[in-house]
C-alpha cells in the first residue's frame, strides 16, 4: 500500500495485511459509517474512533432496560445462606439461570450466580437487598451480559 501527503511525501507499507475476516469487518464498519453520513447530510465523514449517533439513535436510560448479569460475591457458611439468595432474587422477580457455590478454606463460600434477562430496575433492587444480607461478605462482583 502506498500512502502520499503533505508533509509526509510517498510512504510504503507491505505484509501479510490483516486476513479475510478482520478486513471484511472493516469493510463493513466503513460503508456503515459512510451510510450514516449519507442519511444524516452531514458531508462529513466520522473521525476514526468517533461517534456521531446521536442525532439518530436513541439511548434508552438504564433503569428502563432488561439484561442478564453475572454476579460473583462471598458469604459466611450458615445454614439458610442459599436460600436467602434465592428469595431475595425472587422477591424481585429477578430469575436465575444458574448458581455455582464454591467452599473454601475457610468459613466461606463463594457464590457465582447468572440470571435470565431481567428488568434493570428489578435487578439493582435485588442488588441492593442482597448487599445487606448478614451472609454476604464485602461488595458484590457484578457484569451485564450483551
Amino acid at each position: 500500500v502506498m500512502v502520499e501527503g503533505e508533509p509526509i511525501g510517498r510512504l510504503f507499507f507491505s505484509g501479510p495485511g490483516a486476513g479475510a475476516g478482520a478486513t471484511a469487518s472493516a469493510v463493513v464498519g466503513d460503508i456503515l459509517t459512510v451510510a450514516a453520513a449519507v442519511r444524516e447530510s452531514q458531508g462529513m465523514l466520522t473521525p476514526l474512533l468517533g461517534c456521531f449517533h446521536e442525532g439518530y439513535a436513541n439511548v434508552q436510560p438504564l433503569l428502563e432496560g432488561t439484561a442478564a448479569f453475572y454476579i460473583r460475591f462471598g458469604t459466611r457458611e450458615r445454614p439458610g445462606t442459599i436460600g436467602d439468595i434465592g428469595l431475595c432474587f425472587g422477591r424481585w422477580g429477578v430469575a436465575l439461570g444458574s448458581v455455582s457455590q464454591y467452599s473454601t478454606d475457610g468459613p466461606t463460600t463463594q457464590y457465582l450466580v447468572v440470571t435470565r434477562s431481567t428488568a434493570e430496575k428489578s435487578f439493582q433492587r435485588a442488588m441492593a437487598e442482597l448487599r445487606q444480607l448478614p451472609s454476604v461478605l464485602g461488595v458484590p462482583v457484578v457484569l451485564r451480559l450483551l
